[in-house]
């Protein structure tokens, strides 16, 4: 499954600049960014999401390399799982009509003619010796969610992280000052979560990556509530500063993306 393909709902443009611990602060625009360009795309939004062939060679190696779209109408969008043949060249997916909720679904299949499978991995029991888990998990009842503090820089500067979480709501916050872990590449700018299920989400950034590597994320991306026949629709509407509740734009390794080109 892969938004690749479906310009005006793939969500990469918060993910094409790379930064460090990034995940904390986007993590709670998960279920948005998921509800809008899958859920969406079945329910009412045109797009796809794949799926898509993948050559791991030649996407480790061949830059700009995407795959093959194995999408044949726009209507009809996929559904889990793809269900391979042991043979490795054979493989069958679920399709549903968009807006249909599944009550009319048809089922796709490819065969690779020209792919010579590798011998298959053996198999090996799962030791009861893992190194990095825990035996009581009760331990995980006292863990708290909720965090501030710094992230130092290997090389320089920190990050301040203020993350406070709620069941579906929360905030999160992460500063980067001159912020850098290989004192080539250097982060200044902040990120900034603010969601509820019920009500809506917002992520807004103003980060600057400079050094060997340059980049620049200047957007604000603003999302209804996740429920509703229309879930996480993305808005562009004015809001009360007086900019659109969706604006901006991400620069990254001669690629620009302009949330503006998103559909709503």
């Amino acid at each position: 499954m892969s938004t690749r393909y479906s310009n005006k709902t793939n969500p990469s443009i918060f993910g094409l600049m790379p930064r460090p611990y990034g995940i904390y602060t986007s993590m709670g625009m998960a279920w948005f960014l998921y509800t809008y360009a899958v859920t969406g795309v079945r329910r009412f939004r045109d797009g796809n999401i794949g799926p898509v062939l993948i050559d791991i060679n030649r996407s480790m190696y061949e830059e700009g390399y995407q795959g093959i779209q194995l999408t044949t109408d726009e209507n009809w969008v996929y559904l889990s799982p793809m269900s391979w043949h042991p043979d490795g060249k054979r493989v069958m997916w679920p399709e549903m009509l968009r807006g249909s909720d599944g009550s009319q679904i048809r089922l796709q299949s490819a065969k690779l003619l020209d792919y010579l499978p590798e011998p298959p991995v053996p198999f090996v029991t799962t030791t009861d010796n893992i190194p990095y888990g825990i035996k009581d998990l009760t331990a995980l009842d006292s863990v708290n969610p909720n965090v501030e503090g710094k992230i130092a820089g290997k090389q320089s500067g920190y990050i301040y992280l203020i993350r406070n979480v709620s069941g579906y709501s929360g905030k999160t916050e992460a500063q980067y000052v001159n912020f850098s872990d290989d004192g080539e590449n250097f982060y200044n700018g902040y990120e900034k979560t603010v969601y509820d299920a019920t009500t809506g989400g917002r992520y807004e950034t103003n980060l600057q990556l400079t050094g060997s590597k340059q980049g620049e994320m200047n957007f604000r991306a603003t999302f209804s509530a996740l429920g509703g026949p229309m879930p996480a629709k993305l808005l562009f509407d004015g809001d009360i500063d007086g900019k659109p509740k969706s604006y901006g734009y991400v620069t990254y390794n001669g690629i620009t993306l302009n949330i503006a080109d998103m559909s709503e």
